[in-house]
Order: structure tokens, then sequence, then C-alpha cells
């Protein structure tokens, strides 16, 4: 109101509305906002960031030309007074180093609030951990649940790394699962005016879910945030990118102008120089096979059922996962008598124990050079981890659909996967295990093997895929 009364000319109120407003002119506008903005920060000077000690690269690695020039998008953006920032970079590539970098310069600045609120999924929590103690930053992992579950203190993170509760420690970088927000949706925000939100995996934040409402609200109440992932596209809703598009540009962002706001991220395509050898494995039924599955589905799947009930396209889909398991290990076998290290991927865990027993008794390989990964059990599989000793050099890894994030595969160059109902942010999640920087080999392989149902399912997934594709086409190609 103070605002449309000094500045008649940016803001005017609509008559009878005490609440609406209209823009009249938007540059004048943006220039008073960024004149408040700027007056905001300045506030900051006011914040001891000596209180965050000594930050820095402390493991030897040096930043990339992609990672520079996100950091240097990300100054701008923050200079010219953007309320956060959305950093979209292929998995495998960084996204970490790039944060704790921009951080590490707020610091400097003396612009660096006094929490940082790290969100991420509980598959990550160790190797973010890992990342933020490389770079000198206190990490603090906030669970507020009345008892501790065993996997938070696995994997040697120590009892007094974790803290029940909502509270956050200030000049400290607090985790937080995605799954536990919602639970400090009553004590968080006090704190957000003076935190930076971090959304790690923002992808997870895109379905209008409970999870997803309380990142957003957390992000329009936090000083800054910056969201990240590999993956953007989950399906063929571009509507869901909207929801935080909006907040990184200085206009209303709707589906007419989609394209023009996704500018507004920080993207980075990464040539790495290994070649990509993809290809679809169609599995022919057997003529039993053929007979029953045709008998149980419609004519627009292929069948001759016009009336299909439940329990017919349940026993349909079972034809279709018999017959893609053969698939599945006829390709693995001819992998690895090829010398390539094979990354697998179950529907659920039951169905990565059958491939497991499948495996073993159709290949010479020994049950220790197989790795099932679990919401227990994971893996940072590299050829420096295995030279070292660090890591037993398997031969197989399977993981199920429901685990797509937090290990790396780099020492395996193919992935063999059937077709399982999932989003798109998945797929392009678990691809990303192998393709990404440490791969010494060419090419990686990927085979997704259908039959039945599942090649139905596919041409769907497929969809999202080319959706993904011309989204691609916006960011910045850079060569390594």
């Amino acid at each position: 109101m103070k605002i449309s009364l000094l500045y008649p000319s940016a803001l005017q109120r609509v008559p009878g509305n005490a609440l609406k407003f209209k823009v009249r002119i938007g540059p004048l506008l943006w220039h008073i906002r960024k004149i408040i903005v700027e007056y905001l920060n300045s506030g900051l000077k006011d914040v001891n960031n000596e209180n965050w000690g000594n930050t820095g690269e402390r493991a030897g690695r040096k930043l990339w030309d992609h990672q520079k020039s996100s950091i240097k998008e990300m100054i701008a953006a923050h200079r010219l007074g953007r309320k956060g920032h959305f950093i979209w970079i292929d998995v495998g590539l960084g996204k970490t180093l790039i944060v704790l970098s921009y951080l590490k310069w707020l610091k400097e600045q003396s612009q660096l609030p006094k929490y940082i609120i790290y969100t991420l999924p509980s598959s990550a929590i160790t190797s973010i951990r890992e990342e933020i103690k490389n770079y000198g930053f206190r990490s603090l992992l906030l669970v507020p649940l009345k008892s501790l579950k065993k996997e938070y203190l696995a994997n040697g993170v120590p009892k007094s790394y974790v803290r029940k509760g909502c509270i956050p420690e200030p000049y400290t970088i607090n985790l937080i699962e995605h799954d536990h927000l919602r639970r400090c949706e009553d004590i968080l925000p006090e704190y957000m005016s003076e935190s930076i939100f971090v959304i790690d995996e923002v992808h997870k934040c895109l379905n209008e879910t409970k999870r997803t409402a309380v990142a957003l609200q957390f992000s329009h109440l936090s000083q800054e945030f910056i969201a990240l992932t590999g993956t953007p596209i989950i399906d063929s809703n571009t509507y869901k990118l909207i929801w935080w598009l909006e907040q990184i540009v200085p206009f209303e962002v709707n589906e007419r102008n989609f394209w023009a706001s996704a500018n507004g991220m920080v993207a980075k395509r990464v040539n790495t120089g290994v070649k990509v050898n993809r290809k679809d494995v169609r599995v022919e039924l057997s003529s039993e096979e053929d007979r029953v599955y045709k008998s149980l589905v419609s004519p627009a799947l292929g069948g001759t059922n016009s009336n299909p009930r439940p329990e017919d396209l349940r026993n349909a889909m079972n034809i279709s996962y018999v017959a893609t398991d053969r698939g599945i290990t006829k390709q693995v076998k001819g992998f690895l008598e090829s010398g390539h290290g094979v990354f697998v991927v179950a529907k659920d865990r039951s169905h990565q124990i059958r491939l497991r027993d499948i495996f073993l008794k159709s290949f010479s390989i020994r049950p220790k050079d197989i790795f099932l990964i679990s919401k227990d059990r994971s893996i940072f599989l590299t050829d420096k981890a295995v030279s070292s000793n660090k890591v037993r050099d398997y031969k197989i890894v399977i993981t199920t659909i429901r685990h797509s994030e937090g290990y790396t595969l780099t020492r395996l160059s193919a992935m063999v996967s059937g077709v399982y109902p999932s989003n798109n942010a998945t797929r392009e999640q678990l691809e990303g295990r192998i393709n990404r920087i440490g791969q010494k080999s060419d090419t990686v392989y990927y085979r997704i093997v259908h039959a039945g149902i599942l090649t139905y399912i596919l041409e769907h997934h497929n969809d999202a895929r080319n959706l993904s594709a011309v989204l691609s086409a916006i960011a910045d190609e850079i060569k390594m």
C-alpha cells in the first residue's frame, strides 16, 4: 500500500479491494524491489559470518567449467535481488559442490545468514554429509521422531551427529529428510527468515503432495532458496515446475510463458565425452504365454478380451515380467562375457532377490560378486575405490526402482532394466549412477527390456523422456 502511494506509476490499488494491486509499469516496480532487497541485504552485515568458521574445499577437488559458470549465474541472480535459484545439471556432475561454493561466496560477502536448512532424500544423507565435511562446514541431522531409526546411525554416522526435533543449530548446515519436513511445519517457519533453504533432488517436490506444499511454503518464507536436481521432468505435466520457476524470475509464470521462465534456471548439459549406447530390447512371448496373454488383455493391448478385469491385467503383467526376466538374464550374461560390470534394476525387493538367484544359477559367478542395494545398504563403487581396496570389485549390482539416488557406480559400464511403473526423474536418476564424473569407459550401455503389456508402458515413458529432451535444449552445453 505504501509503495502504491509513493509510486502510483508502478503499482495501483484495485478500487474496492484492499488486497489487490495492478502493476502499471513492471520495470519500475522491479527497480523499486531491487532497491528494497539491497537495503534488506545490507542488514546482513550484522550477522557474524566468522562464526561459520574456516570453509573451503579440503579434498583437493577443482571446479569444472560448468560448476564455475553456474556459481557466476547464482552470484549474478543474487546481486539482482532474485529470491532463489533452480539448478538443473545432469546427475553426478557436482551440484552439491556448486551449492557449497556459493555458500562460501556469501560468507565472504558477509551475507550468509545464521541458518542453513538443507532437505534431502534419506538415501543421500551419508554422501552429502561427507561432501559438507570435506568443505569445512559443520552439519547436523535433524530427526523429528520420538526414537532414532537404526539407519540414521548406520554407515559410521555418530549419534552425536543426530539431533531429535526440528530446532536448527546456528552457523551449521542442518540436514532434514524430505519426508520429515511436514513434521516441522510449525517450528521451522520461525527460523526461515534468517535461513537459506536448500532443496536437494527437488523433483521429489513436484507432485501435489504435503511434502511439496511444505517445501514451497518454506521456500517462500526463507531469505533465499536453492533448488537442485538432475531430473526436472517427472512426467508430461510442465505446470508442476511453474511453482518453483515463478520464484526465480521477475514476472508471473503460466503455461504460455513457461519456456521463457525456464531460461531462469541454472541449466547445464555437460558432455563428458562418454558415448551412450541405448537400446530397447523386446522379448517375444512363448507360444503358450502369447495365447494366455491375448486372452487376458483388451484389443488396445494386443489381446482379444473386450472386458478385462483387474485380475486379468495383473496376470498379464506377471506373464510380461517372466518373459522380461529371460531378456534381462540374456543381456546381463552378454555384458559379463564382454568384460563389463552390470547395474541391474529390479521392480521391488522380491524381484531383486529373484534376479540374484537366477544369475547365480545361470552364470559362473559367486554370491560375493553380487551387491544388493537397499534402504540400509548403499555403495560407492568407483575405479579408485576398488584399486585402494575400499570396496570389493562387484561384477553385478542390483537395485530396486525405489532406490535410485545416493550411490555411485562408475566402475560399471552397463545398465539393464525392465519396464516398471515410475516417473521420468527416477529413470534418469538410475541412468546417472553409471554415467557421471569418474566414468572411465569410452561407452556406457543402457538396455531397457520389455514384453507384452510392458511394451505399452514403455511408450508412455518415452513421452516424458521426449519432453525432458526438449527442455534440455535451453541448457548451456559444456564439454569436459
